[in-house]
């Protein structure tokens, strides 16, 4: 991972936001801070990321035939919610797992037909979903 480090001067109280470049696009971060004269926000042992929670589901093997598992990295220690939809919509499978702050891995064992299914990741602040097929 690539990091970058900022520099922020001010003489007063503020409320920052932050955004994120990639080629032409720019989209706002979900972090914000207050900001104070003379703080120092973040170190190099543990920085701030301004990255959004998580932005991918990578999970494997798909298509999977008893246990597949997702891979997250996660910006704070929290409980994620793994939903199994249908392709009709109807929820088949949803369990809690306790991820920590950094890179996780989830191995889910969902007792459901072969099929297609829609899957949900759920974390404090983002619905990621993708599709999964099961022999």
């Amino acid at each position: 991972k690539e990091l970058s480090f900022i520099t922020i001067y001010g003489n007063g109280n503020e409320e920052l936001e932050f955004y994120v470049r990639q080629g032409s696009d720019m989209k706002p971060t979900s972090k914000t801070f207050s900001f104070n004269k003379n703080d120092v926000l973040g170190t190099f042992a543990d920085p701030i990321d301004l990255r959004d929670n998580i932005s991918e589901i990578e999970l494997y093997p798909n298509p999977f035939s008893n246990q597949f598992s997702l891979n997250v990295d996660v910006d704070e220690s929290q409980i994620a919610v793994v939903k199994l939809y249908t392709v009709t919509g109807q929820l088949v499978y949803e369990k809690d797992f306790n991820v920590t702050k950094g890179f996780n891995i989830i191995n889910v064992a969902p007792k459901v037909s072969h099929g297609i299914y829609l899957i949900h990741l759920v974390t404090n602040k983002n619905i990621l979903i993708n599709k999964i097929i099961k022999n």
